[in-house]
């Protein structure tokens, strides 16, 4: 196989029912800053979005997806936070403000709570966890419980699992197999 550089994930483009709904739906519960926006004709309507000053858009809704359309091919849009704390501080907000909640999990090497968007997308919200879990790893927890609690009860589904790992080594092995060695291994 030929050694190609290295190609980051940038962005995610959406077509919308309601483009004004989901865009509003972004930039308060995500607090995206609108860095360009399309709202007259011809042509669709779309929205630039980043929450991040050194990208100019993380995300795209545009207008124009068909009443009638059957099937949603996104099966999910993920967003990674800092900390247990800040996906807590989601779910905490989902709960305010009546967003459905699907579920709140560990997937071994994540802390997760998934919500419905106004267009019933599924959204994870997540944050790394010190290990990895080979996947599909999904063991509910209960987000009322303290940061430290969850910690404590996500080692405990760890160490009894079979194909567990620090994430660091993971991602050290995961360097390696891609023939990275100069890769900024997040400790």
């Amino acid at each position: 196989m030929n050694q190609r550089p290295n190609a980051q994930f940038a962005h995610i483009g959406l077509a919308a029912f309601d483009f004004d709904k989901m865009v509003k739906f972004y930039t308060q519960f995500f607090d995206f800053n609108v860095s360009d926006l399309k709202t007259e004709p011809p042509g669709r309507k779309a929205a630039w979005l980043t929450g991040d000053p050194n990208q100019h858009h993380q995300f795209v809704i545009v207008s124009g997806r068909p009443d009638d359309a059957k099937y949603n091919p996104v099966d999910q849009i993920s967003f990674r936070t800092n900390s247990l704390a800040d996906v807590k501080a989601y779910w905490r907000a989902a709960l305010e403000e009546n967003i459905e909640i699907q579920k709140t999990i560990t997937h071994g090497n994540a802390w997760s709570v998934y919500i419905k968007d106004p267009e019933n997308n599924r959204v994870e919200i997540f944050a790394d966890t010190p290990w990895h879990a080979a996947q599909p790893f999904d063991i509910k927890l209960d987000f009322n419980l303290s940061d430290e609690e969850i910690y404590q009860q996500t080692e405990e589904i760890i160490r009894n699992q079979s194909s567990t790992e620090l994430f660091v080594n993971w991602r050290k092995k995961t360097a390696k197999n891609m023939n990275l060695s100069d890769w900024p291994i997040k400790e």
